[in-house]
């Protein structure tokens, strides 16, 4: 009788005795089999093999770590001499396993007294005893690879199908391969054996004549693997990948399944979205791909292989942009309704990106050399524009509908792949051996985000006529603030307008203002709702403002949108009259700046709402660097520009000109200011042009 044909409880029971069968055949003079592993880990050298979960203590030391990743368990940790080490413990947010033992993540006078290198020439298997043990890794590896396959047909015809029997049989072979490769020789052997197509290809597939690896079957079923599985699987696998070239090879492997992976997880949740099972098998699938994917792009010349010999940044890109796709509504745009946000299952390959271009070498190098992975992130980011949109009249829940949450950590979590690409650009200028490289890498990455930003603009200008729609995301336009924000930082002596003279601002008039138009849209909707002049204003709404410019989200994007404004206000000669024209439209005010008002007409106007349209002026013109001004009269300059707002206190105003010390622009048109003491309001402010600072009170 086949073992497929077997009755499940007769299959199990035959197979258990089996496996004993054949320990005692490989222990044969030993006490036990457990004495035989303890016998067997004195042939080469001995590494720890613990794996922990998320949430588990572990220790990591400066003073022995290779790199930033390495870390050891709580017992390796005791059992070695870490005094006056830089050490601390910390509760791991992924799982991980135990480099002690690991040359390549940990110093060996680091190991513990375990792990230590042993200084006696390690012995030999007899070739009985290694053929013996290699026939015994690949009977167990072709009946796991069986269960598991057996389990994968059935879910997949029915996910409620029995399959109680074949787990058994899979968790026994697991448990038990999990169990030998604690031991070098077994590990070793396991490595190998599980990535060599010894298993007969129809067993698993009808018209398959070729081998099939028993690699390829498990990574192939990990979609539907249950929990437990899954869990057992994944220790097996971080156990095997202190091996380097099994590492290599279980990365390429795995990638080949990364998007039917994904792909699986996003179908069942969007098909069984009300299924609490189904959700938290995905949710543990999601916890076991974050422990490996840990381990595999922790080294940064790993990662820069799988780039450029395997494509690693093109699929991963290549998936996350699948998985919003098919989030997007009508109008082309994200919709945070969908099931695939709500659950958040873009985070997979969102958070793998991340994890691959927080290498300083990786994000070089795309800015560098792979600026078309650049421009599809780019694109991933253009889904996101505009998306959960408000309007004036639309009835809004905040407390029962968490949209506005959504969406802001969609938005959070997407643009943490560019701010960590730009970011390890930037930190990388220091030690760059030639400078001016990384500069220009990032200056080129500005370009093509203008003109990413060009082709959206002149394809959404209409979307946003209607004045009443409003939306928080922008974050093409917060890509361009980053990239602005580092690009200033730089030293541009060379260049007499610094990186502006660089960047290609081939934008009109017009389309610098419609560059402007939807930062500045985002400011006075925000200064609506402080000055309560949006109508419906509610507790809720404040707290959209007070979240877009508060501590959580300020530098992502408030700060982004300002600097944005600011650099619109420079990139183009002579045109203060234009920008500040479209500013006071936006607040309503145009009559107010382009002609003498008289007191009457301002009283339509609340003083609050006032102080907020020449704040916001401020906010543009008050950030440069004052060449002709020593810091006295830079100084005296800011405190009457923070007091052309308002009447403010001493501390107020002390406050403010501590945050704003630090030059935003490097250079920013000479009449842009004149343009702003010229202005005529109800409110004087001839203070602006000349002001005696002995005759300032500060109220």
């Amino acid at each position: 009788m086949s073992r497929t044909h077997r009755s499940p409880g007769r299959r199990f029971k035959a197979l258990t005795e089996e496996l004993r069968e054949k320990e005692r055949f490989m222990s044969h003079g030993y006490q036990s089999f457990q004495y035989f592993l303890e016998a067997l880990k004195s042939l080469g050298h001995s590494q720890c093999t613990t794996v922990w979960t998320k949430g588990t203590v572990a220790y990591r030391c400066r003073t022995c770590q290779i790199d930033d990743s390495s870390a050891i368990c709580k017992m390796c940790f005791h059992l070695g001499d870490h005094k006056f080490h830089d050490f601390f413990m910390y509760h791991s947010e992924s799982g991980g396993c135990c480099d002690c033992g690991d040359r390549d993540a940990w110093k060996e006078d680091g190991f513990c007294k375990i792990h230590q290198v042993s200084n006696g020439k390690p012995g030999h298997l007899s070739p009985e005893l290694h053929q013996l043990i290699e026939m015994t890794v690949c009977w167990a590896l072709e009946e796991l690879s069986i269960s598991v396959h057996m389990i994968w047909v059935r879910r997949l015809k029915d996910r409620n199908a029995a399959v109680e029997s074949e787990m058994r049989v899979a968790s026994l072979f697991i448990d038990w391969l999990k169990k030998v490769c604690s031991v070098d020789v077994f590990r070793n052997l396991l490595s190998v054996l599980v990535t060599r197509k010894f298993l007969d290809g129809s067993q698993f597939e009808e018209n398959e004549r070729g081998g099939k690896a028993p690699l390829e079957i498990l990574l192939k079923t990990l979609g539907t693997m249950p929990e437990e599985l899954t869990e057992g699987a994944t220790t097996l696998y971080l156990q095997m990948l202190h091996t380097g070239w099994f590492k290599n090879q279980f990365t390429e492997e795995l990638m080949k399944h990364y998007p039917l992976i994904v792909d699986d997880i996003v179908g069942k949740v969007i098909k069984h979205s009300q299924h609490e099972g189904v959700i938290t098998e995905c949710k543990a699938l999601d916890s076991t791909l974050d422990r490996v994917m840990v381990q595999l792009f922790n080294v940064a010349p790993t990662v820069m292989e799988l780039i450029k010999n395997n494509n690693l940044l093109e699929k991963l890109t290549s998936v996350f942009d699948r998985v919003l796709k098919m989030s997007l509504n009508q109008r082309g745009t994200v919709s945070v309704e969908h099931e695939a946000i709500r659950h958040k299952v873009y985070l997979r390959p969102q958070g793998d990106l991340r994890l691959i271009v927080s290498h300083s070498p990786v994000a070089v190098y795309v800015l560098n050399e792979r600026l078309d992975v650049f421009e599809e992130i780019l694109k991933v980011v253009t889904y996101l524009q505009w998306m959960n949109p408000y309007t004036q009249n639309e009835p809004v829940d905040f407390e029962n509908d968490n949209a506005w949450a959504l969406a802001i950590q969609l938005e959070m979590n997407t643009m943490a792949i560019v701010f960590q690409l730009i970011a390890c650009c930037y930190s990388s200028v220091q030690n760059a051996e030639n400078p001016e490289t990384v500069k220009q890498a990032l200056v080129e990455a500005g370009n093509r985000t203008l003109k990413s930003l060009h082709s959206y603009l002149s394809k959404e200008t209409q979307k946003f006529t209607v004045k009443s729609s409003m939306s928080l995301h922008i974050p093409l336009h917060r890509v361009l603030g980053a990239i602005l924000s580092k690009l200033i930082l730089l030293s541009w002596s060379d260049d007499k307008e610094g990186f502006l003279s660089r960047l290609q601002v081939d934008y009109t008039e017009a389309e610098v203002l419609s560059l402007l138009e939807l930062p500045l849209r985002i400011a006075v909707w925000m200064a609506k709702i402080r000055a309560n002049q949006w109508q419906h204003v509610s507790e809720e709404f404040c707290r959209l403002q007070l979240i877009y410019q508060g501590s959580f989200w300020r530098d992502q994007s408030w700060d982004m949108d300002l600097l944005l404004l600011q650099f619109c206000a420079v990139a183009k000669e002579k045109m203060e009259h234009a920008i500040i024209l479209r500013m006071a439209e936006c607040f309503d005010l145009q009559d107010l700046v382009t002609s003498a008002s008289t007191g009457d007409e301002m009283l339509r106007f609340s003083p609050s709402y006032i102080q907020e349209f020449l704040h916001i002026i401020l906010l543009v013109v008050r950030d440069r660097c004052n060449t002709g001004m020593n810091e006295e009269e830079s100084l005296q300059y800011n405190v009457i520009q923070w007091l052309c707002v308002r009447d403010q206190t001493y501390s107020q105003v002390g406050m403010k000109i501590m945050c704003s010390q630090i030059s935003v622009l490097v250079v920013v048109a000479c009449d842009f200011n004149s343009i702003c003491t010229q202005t005529t309001f109800a409110i004087q402010i001839s203070c602006f042009t000349a002001a005696d600072s002995n005759e300032f009170a500060v109220a």
